[in-house]
Parts: structure tokens; C-alpha cells; sequence
């Protein structure tokens, strides 16, 4: 949760931030380095409830943009962050493996 409070509202996703001086440790500098989200080419598909306000749907598109290979992006109506652990209907699943 700590490194989701880092990331959230920001338009960069970085590695965990350690501090300064771990940070110079382990990453060989003060800030944390980015992460090249174009880098990642394996197929992701994104399903954003458009409730959720943890991961709003302006994040789910802005995400969608950056990565190199996403298969598939789709907002779902009345769904929450919550809806993807506890949900009842996962039906949308299908779309992506079919």
C-alpha cells in the first residue's frame, strides 16, 4: 500500500522509495528510477471500474497509453475497486479469454 500511495496522483510510476539513502544504495541514485512501462511487452488486459476510486478510470486510460501491449481496455459500469475481489459476476474475464 505504501508504494500505491507513492505512485497514486502522480503521472509517473517509479520503483518503492526507500528514502535517500537507500534509495543510493539500491538504486544508485536519491530519487527512484522510473519505470519504462513501454518495456513491459506482455499482453495486459485492463478491466477499470468506472466506481472505483482507488484506481480511477483517468488512471485505467492514462496506464492503457503507456503500456506497450495492451490487448484490452474496458470500463465497467457500477463496479468498484472492491467489485474485483469480492464480485459475484466476472463475466467481462471472458472477453479476454476467448
Amino acid at each position: 500500500m505504501a508504494h500505491f500511495a507513492i505512485i497514486r496522483g502522480s503521472e509517473k510510476f517509479v520503483m518503492f522509495d526507500h528514502g535517500a539513502e537507500q534509495n543510493v544504495v539500491l538504486y544508485g541514485q536519491i530519487e527512484p528510477p522510473e519505470i519504462d512501462l513501454k518495456g513491459i511487452t506482455v499482453p495486459t488486459a485492463l478491466f477499470i471500474g468506472k466506481q472505483d476510486e482507488l484506481a480511477t478510470p483517468e488512471a485505467g486510460s492514462w496506464l492503457a497509453n503507456e503500456l506497450a501491449n495492451c490487448v484490452c481496455y474496458k470500463e465497467l459500469d457500477d463496479v468498484d475497486h472492491a467489485s474485483f475481489n469480492f464480485g459475484s459476476d466476472m463475466g467481462y474475464v471472458t472477453e479476454i479469454l476467448e
